[in-house]
């Protein structure tokens, strides 16, 4: 609000449905509402009929609260799929922003008509609108947000989006609501890699 700078908020369904009033604040502050999905499943696990199930749940549940049509759909963990694609033309989404132009995150999906592009057309009826990399020695490295811009310190996450600017004039940024909560819920057993990708730097995020 200080800086007049409006989002897009993908949001589950059921956190809509538990929420309802928290989605209509975001909707009547002039942002975005879009889908996350219903259940945050990674997409490339699910049966077709089951993701399809997923995804018109979760349209329906955030058009019957802003009482405006959903455009635009955000896999979990960016899990794109050519399914995934097909199925939002079907329930007529306008847009996607799954794919994660990252290629080397063992969780993103991938599908045949991805692009190094931050937006082009993926079929008939869908735009995708994708997140970027920067590239060091002719190596990709993630700029879009989440856990990379937690990781990286400020001067480096700067100086990567300064470069992407010379060659672009679209940049996308994410984060989630619970990067900077330092008082999180903190799970135990998960093991080294998820504990580091979902806690590193929590308590600087918001500073950051």
């Amino acid at each position: 609000e200080r800086n007049k700078i409006k989002a897009t908020f993908f949001i589950l369904g059921w956190v809509a449905e538990s929420n309802p009033n928290l989605v209509k604040r975001i909707y009547a502050a002039g942002h975005e509402i879009a889908s996350h999905g219903y259940y945050h499943q990674l997409n490339y696990n699910m049966t077709n009929e089951a993701l399809y199930q997923d995804i018109q749940k979760s349209k329906h549940v955030l058009e019957s609260i802003i009482n405006d049509k959903v455009l635009g759909y955000r896999a979990p963990t960016f899990s794109i799929s050519e399914e995934l694609i097909q199925i939002l033309g079907e329930l007529n989404f306008k847009y996607d922003s799954s794919f994660n132009q990252f290629s080397k995150h063992d969780r993103y999906g991938k599908f045949q008509n991805s692009k190094k592009k931050a937006v082009f057309k993926v079929s008939e009826k869908i735009i995708e609108v994708s997140l970027p990399v920067s590239k060091i020695f002719k190596q990709e490295v993630p700029i879009a947000g989440g856990g990379f811009f937690r990781l990286y310190p400020l001067w480096f996450t700067k100086s990567l989006i300064k470069k992407y600017y010379k060659y672009n004039n679209y940049y996308v940024f994410y984060a989630h609501p619970w990067e900077f909560d330092p008082n999180m819920p903190r799970l135990k057993n998960i093991g080294f890699v998820n504990k580091f990708r979902h806690y590193v730097n929590i308590e600087s995020n918001y500073k950051k």
